[in-house]
């Protein structure tokens, strides 16, 4: 299925700035510099629903935070170390769909891949990849989404991404130690026939 509406784009500026924001934002969490945590479920810091803490949360809860205006409180509050000083995007970020088109509230992962995104590739190592791609894996019929992201010294590819079952677990993993996973299922290889491939949201270019 191709995105819905996909000429629907953000301007390269508002790209730009998306891209940082999801970013950012992601980074946000880990703030005590552990690679998983578990984020506690009264932290009022982190504007993430409990309820929606799984895989395709994590992207709602970023894209949320990128399309947001950000006010005083926002940016007073020190919790906000990686974001409080960013600028809010100008122009009307893009809702993400449901399967008619219409803003979704709880785009699930399978939705964000059959409406909310389009195929860049299924090598990790592609020039083409860029921060804030998806990583789509299918499994029996559980789906899973990974945002990309680099590390900010070496321009290295990570993945952020919530466990989605009862470990309930954010993880921000080097693509390196993906590759290596124990499990090939996770492997984010062409040969892999459980990975979907490198995906991008339908108003990103």
């Amino acid at each position: 299925m191709s995105p819905v509406f996909a000429i629907d784009r953000l301007s390269l500026k508002g790209q730009l700035q998306y891209r940082k924001w999801v970013t950012a934002a992601a980074l946000q969490l880990f703030q005590k510099g552990s690679p998983v945590i578990k984020l506690d479920r009264q932290n009022e810091a982190v504007r993430w629903s409990a309820e929606n803490r799984d895989c395709a949360g994590l992207i709602r809860y970023l894209h949320f935070e990128a399309g947001t205006v950000h006010n005083n409180a926002y940016r007073g509050n020190a919790a906000n170390i990686l974001t409080r000083f960013l600028d809010d995007i100008a122009e009307k970020v893009p809702p993400l769909l449901d399967k008619s088109g219409n803003p979704a509230r709880n785009a699930d992962a399978r939705t964000l891949y059959e409406v909310n995104t389009y195929p860049v590739t299924r090598e990790i190592t592609s020039d083409a990849v860029k921060e804030a791609d998806l990583l789509f894996f299918k499994n029996s019929d559980d789906w899973h989404v990974m945002m990309l992201m680099r590390e900010t010294l070496t321009g290295k590819l990570v993945a952020v991404y919530h466990t989605g079952d009862k470990r309930a677990e954010l993880r921000l993993v080097p693509i390196n130690d993906l590759l290596r996973h124990h499990e090939a299922r996770w492997h984010p290889r062409s040969s892999n026939n459980s990975f979907l491939g490198i995906r991008r949201l339908y108003f990103l270019q």
